[in-house]
């Protein structure tokens, strides 16, 4: 299943989210029963296809019936050490909040704002300067954004389910070129190399 959320569609996907761009997919992911998340590619370097602003739900693999249970997004790990990506990524774990919960949209609007100013910052990005390449993640127990510098690389594609880890490809060539390169090469091009 694949739920597009539209909340204006006259607004541009290389703008920004805003409060009514959370509360809608927020209120969506809380009130399913299977656990689902929420994404947004900001920009075509970040992997969006339309123009129009709009956030997408849809399952989290490993929580669905024919999905490998194995698999987790990556901030769901809770192995030991934590698995960490190859790119570098802004984090907020919704129980490492003061009050250890989000109370509302302009909760997460901060939030969200907050992260994107960190990943403006590693972009180098003056704060005038409209777009911040970036795919946003959002689950009911963390909200993450991705700076993003790069469409591809040698052909290869990702959006934000892609850098979490959920990796589409259309045909053989597409695999093997993932695999040739290497997924954690190719998703730290596509975003900023994490150092060590």
């Amino acid at each position: 299943m694949l739920l597009l959320l539209t909340v204006d569609s006259c607004r541009r996907q290389h703008e920004p989210l805003v409060l009514e761009d959370l509360e809608a997919p927020w209120s969506t992911i809380c009130g399913l029963r299977e656990e689902h998340y929420v994404f947004f590619n900001c920009t075509v370097l970040a992997g969006s296809s339309r123009e129009h602003t709009h956030l997408q739900v849809i399952p989290v693999p490993g929580k669905r019936e024919g999905y490998d249970e194995a698999f987790k997004l990556f901030p769901d790990d809770d192995t030991a050490p934590r698995t960490e990506p190859s790119f570098v990524h802004f984090l907020q774990r919704f129980e490492d909040l003061p009050e250890g919960c989000v109370k509302n949209g302009e909760h997460l609007l901060e939030i969200y704002q907050r992260l994107l100013q960190q990943a403006r910052d590693a972009l180098v990005l003056p704060t005038e300067v409209l777009p911040c390449p970036h795919n946003f993640v959002l689950t009911r127990r963390w909200m993450m954004v991705i700076p993003r510098r790069a469409k591809e690389l040698h052909g290869i594609t990702a959006n934000a389910p892609g850098m979490m880890g959920c990796i589409y490809i259309w045909n053989h060539d597409q695999r093997d070129a993932w695999k040739e390169t290497g997924p954690m090469k190719v998703l730290a091009e596509l975003g900023l190399p994490r150092e060590n």
